[in-house]
């Protein structure tokens, strides 16, 4: 595993302990198909830090709720993970045409642990290697059924310089579609995310994408942001955060609405 490949284990470590907790958040049972001793030892540096890992499970679940309304509302849609490291949505949603796309070992290490064919949705995966290989030579070809991609924990580790990459190749690749990413502000990781992002680092993984307001880039390169939520003030709902949410919300605005869920529109000409 590469060192960003790497870091699928920790967020998959998060959902398989969350799955086995008496309240899950949003209970993969797949998640621990995927851990190996490798994958174990990853995770045991970051098991401790309950906070950002639960905002990890809850960050997973967002996604899940979206994507059951509008698989409900369109069951034929396309749902294209890129940088789907152990996501095993394909097996727990109803609906859907999925394509996973990722690095050659992690698609290996899913085809054995979960294969493609034992899914009870329509199932492809797709090998990439991000360093040699592009995107757009990659992507299911469009065949005019909707189409939204799914991009959870990734941005963070790409460049200004590769998210353009990747915004005009799907841009080009699908006129229209919808866009469901994280997103967290150069203001939050200084205020509340540096220790998770040292313990990152020390795996191997380094993030590079944190301006002060994420969202510009995608409006620059032909997306409409359509809906966004913020995944610090879900996560304190799940802890039960007894001081009052509407004084979060207005002494500490720019840390609620710095680790966020999006949705993007692309923009038709």
């Amino acid at each position: 595993m590469n060192p960003i490949s790497d870091t699928a284990f920790y967020t998959c470590g998060v959902r398989a302990q969350d799955a086995q907790s008496a309240k899950p958040l949003c209970g993969d049972a797949y998640a621990h198909l995927f851990m190996t001793d490798h994958g174990n030892t990853i995770f045991d540096q970051l098991k401790t830090d309950v906070r950002p890992n639960q905002s990890i499970a809850v960050r997973h679940r967002m996604i899940d709720d979206f994507l059951r309304e509008r698989l409900d509302q369109q069951p034929k849609t396309k749902v294209i993970l890129i940088g789907a490291g152990f996501d095993a949505r394909a097996f727990r949603l109803d609906h859907g045409h999925w394509f996973e796309i990722d690095e050659p070992q992690v698609i290996e290490h899913k085809n054995t642990c979960l294969p493609a064919a034992s899914c009870a949705n329509a199932l492809e995966r797709i090998a990439i290697d991000f360093s040699q290989e592009t995107l757009t030579n990659k992507l299911p070809k469009n065949d005019r059924m909707p189409v939204i991609i799914v991009m959870e924990g990734v941005f963070g580790y790409l460049t200004e310089t590769q998210i353009k990459q990747t915004l005009q190749a799907l841009r080009a690749a699908y006129p229209k579609h919808s866009l469901m990413c994280d997103l967290m502000s150069k203001h939050f990781i200084q205020k509340t995310g540096k220790k998770l992002t040292d313990r990152i680092e020390k795996l191997g993984a380094k993030f590079r994408f944190f301006p002060e307001n994420p969202k510009d880039i995608f409006e620059r390169c032909g997306y409409q942001h359509a809906a966004s939520e913020s995944i610090v003030e879900e996560t304190l709902i799940v802890q039960k955060q007894r001081f009052p949410l509407f004084l979060l919300r207005t002494f500490f605005k720019r840390i609620m609405h710095g680790y966020t869920m999006n949705l993007f529109e692309a923009k038709v000409h």
